[in-house]
């Protein structure tokens, strides 16, 4: 099992210099920091139109890992939403929120713990790092919001290079209804190879 990409820690210990800016009829005062050791970060500061915070969780049979990214807000389309796949013994689960008040992104948000109660969706399921596309000869029992199935492929950022991995398993459905939304934070995305989305079989068919 290939292990679920590990970001580069690039963490700045810098504090807000909250007495010398003041927001302005332009923007607003936002962090701008990444760490992917745990779920706080401290940065330097930027005046923007308004606040992006994207924690990403990630578990797979070594463990796990969180990350945090605050930025200005790049990605209107990424707010105030939360989402999470399943392949095998990977699971990602996503947050973002977005707010418009000086400093406002220094408060605390957390991704929804994983529900492992049984939908009744079966997905093929596959993951492989290095390869543009993975054969399921498996099936998983999708758990919790987690009610389509997904192929996925695109290159990521890891390590400091952009490296391509393949998945298929279960998602959340907004990741499907709405197509702008990627696996991955776009940050974090480097490049698409495919994103399809399917409904699975049912639990019933199976018995």
């Amino acid at each position: 099992m290939a292990d679920v990409p590990a970001f580069e820690n690039v963490v700045v210990n810098q504090k807000p210099k909250r007495l010398e800016l003041k927001s302005t009829v332009h923007g607003i005062i936002c962090q701008e920091c990444f760490n992917n050791e745990s779920i706080s970060c401290e940065g330097p500061i930027a005046t923007c139109a308004s606040c992006q915070t994207i924690i990403t969780d990630q578990m797979n049979s070594n463990g796990s890992q969180s990350i945090i990214e605050k930025s200005c807000n790049l990605f209107p389309n990424f707010c105030n939403i939360s989402y999470s796949v399943t392949a095998g013994d990977v699971h990602m689960g996503f947050i973002s929120s977005c707010c418009d008040t000086d400093f406002c992104s220094n408060t605390t948000t957390e991704v929804p713990p994983q529900n492992t109660t049984e939908n009744g969706v079966v997905c093929p399921v596959c993951f492989l790092e290095n390869a543009e596309e993975c054969v399921a000869d498996e099936t998983i029992r999708c758990t919790g919001a987690e009610t389509k199935c997904i192929n996925f492929a695109g290159k990521v950022y890891a390590q400091g290079t952009c490296n391509m991995y393949a998945l298929q398993g279960c998602v959340t459905q907004n990741v499907c209804d709405i197509s702008n939304i990627p696996l991955y934070p776009q940050s974090q995305l480097c490049a698409y190879h495919h994103l399809q989305c399917s409904d699975g079989n049912s639990t019933t068919n199976h018995h």
